[in-house]
């Protein structure tokens, strides 16, 4: 969700590549050459040198044989919108509860562009989902539970610029893929106050997701439950797993 008024004098190129260069690191490249780095933030050599030695000299990241990785100092970054949104204090301790009481994986997610970003995560019981969630995990806003919870929350132009141009494709699996149908599924989303996906994230697994408004109204983001479809039926056919899901999050709207 960029600022499209911003003109070019009034950002940073040099602070932009910076975190390009901090978002090349992932799971699969969590450690790098000087090469590997510019190339997979689209920077030169010369520029990627200077902005990875740049975060070593400010122990963000390390080198060890002319590799680098980032170190934990990195989480820093984040520690004032958790702060902020309460995560330690409030949010997780909710989450906790309602993985007590429900016996299924509930997570809280935030909309960063086309992504469901989780904020906090309660495992509960090892399920049949192979997918590891934490943190900073993202998820297809048009595919996933949570996605598509957070989408029947959007304005009208918001989510008329998702179902436009974000991704339609799933983690493992795609069942839906055209778009006006999407919307549709998203459009009863809205009107029940409850979205649910089954195997379009993982085979065999299901998704119920609510949205999560602050306490002043605003849009939050979405709370929800994973696991296999056994456990995660149709709210139809689950009403008290849909009212219990409802319930967390009224109690999320009202301390947020």
């Amino acid at each position: 969700m960029t600022n499209r008024n911003l003109k070019r004098g009034d950002t940073a190129s040099t602070f932009a590549n910076g975190l390009r260069l901090i978002g090349a690191f992932d799971a699969e490249d969590r450690d790098m050459s000087v090469p590997q780095i510019a190339r997979k933030a689209g920077l030169d050599r010369a520029a990627a040198r200077r902005l990875v030695l740049t975060l070593v000299a400010e122990g963000y990241a390390e080198e060890r044989e002319q590799r680098y990785r980032l170190t934990p100092r990195v989480l820093r970054l984040g520690r004032a919108f958790l702060d902020a949104r309460r995560v330690g204090a409030v949010l997780q301790p909710l989450l906790a509860e309602a993985t007590r009481r429900l016996g299924l994986p509930v997570s809280f997610a935030m909309r960063d562009g086309f992504e469901a970003v989780y904020l906090a995560h309660a495992p509960g019981e090892p399920s049949l989902i192979s997918t590891g969630f934490t943190t900073g995990t993202a998820l297809p806003l048009l595919t996933s539970g949570l996605g598509r919870a957070i989408c029947a929350g959007l304005t009208e132009a918001e989510l008329s610029e998702v179902l436009a141009r974000a991704p339609l494709e799933a983690h493992t699996a795609a069942t839906c893929t055209d778009r006006a149908e999407v919307g549709a599924r998203i459009a009863a989303a809205r009107a029940r106050g409850l979205a649910y996906v089954a195997e379009e994230f993982e085979p065999g697994v299901a998704a119920l997701a609510a949205p999560v408004r602050s306490g002043a109204g605003e849009f939050a983001g979405a709370v929800g439950v994973a696991g296999v479809i056994a456990r995660v039926p149709h709210p139809d056919a689950a009403p008290e797993l849909a009212a219990a899901l409802t319930e967390t999050a009224r109690a999320l709207s009202g301390r947020m």
